[in-house]
């Protein structure tokens, strides 16, 4: 491979000091139609580039004190596209927010492009100004898999008491106050569109909420019989996105019951409708299992408090993987999680 090229963006040749390359692959490919060609060098960059940047390809030194040398630019083609995607959500869905929030979601329709995000999501207090250093700078982004889901977090330093950012300008939200968080349409999607129109959603900013998610206080409804669905209200607003990967209910032999899962608005009522075959099929329904790092709003979990006061031993739950909420009202700690 020809490690001695790299591809670098044309302003990063005007930065001092070592030249950072763009992360990617490099392969050579043998030239064929013409004799004499040699081969070609074939650079496949890890994420697609923007459309309208220029790349230059670079020879590296081979020696300490040496030079790189500039061989060619190119230009990443620009796509003539028509904005078609849109926001669907802004997380969390309900109205008062603790003042110890700790993160914002946004969902898209369509799968939106890595890089585009930093300077286009903002938080505005009452009078519409952005309220400076709240949200975490956000390279690297925090995208899902499928880069549809968002996650933006806020300055973790400015919650966390005794930390020098909280002592210093206190923590991002205030109670009693107002915030609106604002998604510009300035985003581009996969396709290097912009949205076809921004998001804003506005909370008012409650009491900090600074304890475990603790099961053994959910309100469970077990099904009556195979048209009535389970139904778990948790008592507060819990993480949309780990709601839906951390629980899961059981038969009773442990095995998964097939269904389908649905998490209100606020986040805070789900429901659970068996589609096992038979007649009492919501009998098969025997226990619901809860990973442990599950979290509210506030970054609370099953195993702990995020903002922990160190003199209060009950802030750190035992060390469980798991806990298992039984039809029979029985609470079971899991210390290693099952094959489910």
């Amino acid at each position: 491979m020809p490690t001695q090229l790299a591809v670098v963006p044309l302003e990063g040749l005007a930065v001092r000091g070592g030249l950072v390359p763009t992360t990617g692959s490099w392969s050579r490919e043998q030239a064929r139609e013409r004799a004499g060609e040699g081969d070609t060098a074939c650079f496949t960059p890890r994420f697609p580039p923007v459309p309208g940047d220029v790349h230059a390809v670079v020879v590296l030194p081979t020696r300490p004190g040496g030079h790189w040398q500039e061989l060619t630019r190119a230009r990443v083609p620009t796509l003539s596209t028509v904005p078609s995607t849109h926001v669907v959500a802004v997380d969390p869905g309900c109205v008062q927010v603790p003042e110890n929030l700790l993160r914002f979601s946004v969902t898209f329709s369509a799968a939106m492009e890595e890089g585009s995000a930093a300077g286009r999501v903002h938080l505005r207090g009452a009078d519409g100004a952005d309220l400076p250093e709240t949200l975490l700078p956000m390279p690297p982004e925090l995208w899902d898999r499928a880069r549809r889901r968002l996650t933006v977090l806020l300055e973790p330093g400015r919650i966390k008491r005794g930390l020098q950012p909280h002592v210093q300008s206190g923590p991002p939200l205030l109670e009693g106050t107002s915030v609106t968080f604002v998604v510009d349409a300035g985003l581009r999607d996969a396709a290097g569109a912009e949205l076809i129109a921004g998001a804003e959603r506005s909370f008012l900013v409650a009491a900090p909420v600074r304890a475990r998610v603790d099961p053994a206080t959910w309100d469970v409804r077990w099904s009556a019989s195979g048209s009535d669905p389970l139904v778990v209200h948790f008592g507060r607003p819990l993480d949309r996105a780990l709601v839906h990967r951390c629980l899961q209910v059981l038969d009773g032999h442990g095995r998964p019951v097939p269904g389908r899962a649905s998490l209100d608005a606020a986040s805070e009522v789900w429901t659970f409708t068996s589609s096992a075959p038979g007649d009492e099929s919501h009998l098969k329904v025997r226990s619901l299992y809860v990973d442990s790092v599950l979290e509210d709003l506030a970054g609370n979990s099953v195993r702990r408090v995020f903002d922990r006061d160190l003199t209060r031993p009950q802030d750190a739950g035992p060390p469980v993987s798991a806990v298992v909420l039984t039809r029979d009202g029985r609470m079971l700690r899991v210390t290693s999680a099952p094959a489910v």
